[in-house]
């Protein structure tokens, strides 16, 4: 398992544990779609089945949305630094998908940063992605 795929399971893991609303409500609003994560070298699969978030290491050719970005990017819109919006124009942040079901990835989104701030350990995994960037940089 690659680092990108480790933090995102440990993230996962912790909102289920720490913030289970946050949690599930990822999952209600990426319930049937697959979402291929393009980060660094890693390319992941998020997708659902009955019992909670799968994350697979793995491309998807079919996946429904597909996002890539750089860590630095990441960085940045976690940090405040830029928003999605800006980091897509800046070509930054890539998203392709069926116009009607990007806004369900974006509430997912939206779930995950409510539910991190709330989750004390989150930002050990957030210091491992700053070392992550600064190791590939």
């Amino acid at each position: 398992m690659q680092a990108i795929h480790r933090l995102l399971t440990r993230a996962f893991t912790l909102l289920e544990n720490t913030t289970p609303p946050a949690y599930f409500r990822i999952h209600r609003e990426l319930h049937g779609l697959r979402v291929a994560l393009q980060i660094r070298d890693e390319s992941l699969l998020i997708s659902t089945d009955g019992l909670g978030l799968r994350i697979a290491s793995c491309p998807d050719p079919a996946a429904d949305i597909r996002v890539t970005a750089n860590t630095r990017a990441v960085l940045d819109i976690i940090d405040g630094r830029t928003t999605p919006l800006q980091a897509i124009l800046a070509r930054d942040l890539t998203v392709y998908g069926p116009p009607p079901q990007l806004p369900r990835l974006s509430q997912a989104c939206s779930a995950f940063a409510e539910g991190a701030v709330r989750t004390p350990a989150m930002r050990a995994l957030l210091d491992e992605l700053r070392g992550l960037h600064i190791n590939s940089c």
